[in-house]
């Protein structure tokens, strides 16, 4: 068996009933400690685990218990060739839940000196500019503040590279074909509810594999593009928790409420914590100018 803090203390969080989760976070806990947390094959690389946190938390903000538990899997490796257990990360949850600062955070972090790995590269995929650039400013904006970044990464409007690794991270957007040749070694997708299909996918993966541990990370809320790229990853994620493909190297954490009725219920937001209204609701209701509150428990 293995384990780690992190992953225990959020685990703990649930069982003693100090945080409520949905059913499908509920499913992820029984799927790892039924079919991941047993094996003997896969370790946690504990070194890398600590020198993320501490690079998020003295540069960007302090870690909540659900950043730390998704980190910790970012760095689960096997044993026999120190490769990535997990290659892909689907993060679902509301606006304001801190899914996009964590990932700017990891971004961040892979082109340092402290991951170690040349010239692995980031690109940060948005079907518009503005949400491309969202990550990418906060890294250039956190290297803007502070000297000692500055020293250690270059940054233009346009890529920042790690001076040590000559890793290069960019943002793009639009015409999905332009992007062939890339060498990344991780790719964040975002808003990934407006994708109707996988074309930006399939481009942007062809280039992986060429650096060691290649990583692509999804994220976004709920949408309306139906039977789009959104709904094969969700299908797939069940797929996951429900014991039928464990082979599959996604890591599925999926934030939302459990019952529509709940949406009228402030208490029940707090309770799934980073709750995710279900589309069906949102085409049912218009909940724009409703206030949710953002809690990073």
């Amino acid at each position: 068996m293995i384990s780690n803090k992190y992953v225990d203390k959020y685990i703990d969080l649930y069982e003693s009933g100090k945080i409520k989760l949905n059913e499908e976070r509920v499913m992820l806990i029984d799927y790892l400690q039924k079919h991941v947390l047993i094996r003997d094959d896969i370790y946690f690389d504990e070194e890398l685990i600590e020198n993320f946190i501490k690079f998020a938390e003295k540069w960007y903000f302090p870690l909540a218990p659900f950043q730390k538990f998704i980190s910790a899997f970012v760095f689960l490796f096997y044993k026999e060739d120190n490769a990535v257990f997990y290659e892909q990360f689907l993060i679902m949850m509301a606006r304001g839940g801190g899914k996009n600062v964590l990932i700017s955070a990891l971004g961040h972090f892979f082109i340092s000196p402290l991951h170690g790995i040349p010239r692995y590269n980031i690109s940060i995929f948005a079907n518009n500019e503005k949400q491309a650039k969202v990550s990418f400013r906060e890294v250039y904006e956190t290297i803007e503040s502070h000297e000692l970044l500055e020293d250690m990464f270059y940054r233009s409007k346009v890529e920042i590279t790690g001076n040590d690794t000559k890793s290069v991270m960019q943002y793009h957007t639009s015409n999905a074909g332009s992007k062939d040749g890339l060498r990344d070694g991780c790719v964040i997708y975002d808003e990934i509810h407006r994708y109707e299909n996988f074309d930006v996918v399939n481009v942007f993966s062809s280039g992986l594999g060429k650096v060691p541990n290649a990583r692509e990370f999804f994220i976004g809320t709920d949408g309306y593009v139906r039977e789009g790229f959104l709904d094969k990853m969700k299908e797939r994620a069940m797929n996951i928790l429900e014991g039928k493909d464990l082979d599959d190297p996604l890591f599925p954490f999926i934030c939302k409420i459990d019952d529509p009725k709940e949406v009228d219920n402030p208490e029940v937001w707090k309770k799934r914590i980073l709750c995710l209204v279900n589309r069906e609701v949102l085409m049912q209701r218009d909940y724009s100018k409703r206030y949710v509150p953002n809690l990073n428990n």
